[in-house]
């Protein structure tokens, strides 16, 4: 699943659930990510990280467990400033899910 930028903003994100399925979030052209979390509540979880973007190998990273009852937020979400557009994060069987992007700006 693809969401467009917001028309002449920087700031726009994808969200959703994925309960007993895996929902795939792709990263748009020119844009990185500057953030993300989910949660797993009603079972086992997890999220699959392929990176895309400049410098990127776009080879989908080891899989990161999201046990049940648990939420997912990285230790920092500036780790994730190197992900960009075509990056493709997968969460599969997680209640909730939210990835933040930004669009690069030229000149700011």
């Amino acid at each position: 699943m693809s969401y467009p930028l917001i028309s002449g903003g920087r700031y726009s994100h994808a969200a959703g659930s994925a309960i007993g399925t895996t929902v795939t979030v792709t990263v748009p052209s020119g844009a990185n990510v500057t953030g993300l979390t989910c949660i797993a509540t009603t079972a086992a979880g997890s999220l699959v990280i392929t990176p895309g973007g400049a410098n990127q190998s776009a080879v989908a990273q080891p899989t990161i467990p999201i046990p049940v009852n648990t939420s997912f937020e990285p230790p920092s979400q500036s780790m994730f400033q190197q992900l960009g557009g075509g990056t493709t994060l997968a969460f599969t069987n997680v209640d909730a899910y939210i990835v933040t992007y930004n669009k690069a700006v030229v000149g700011s």
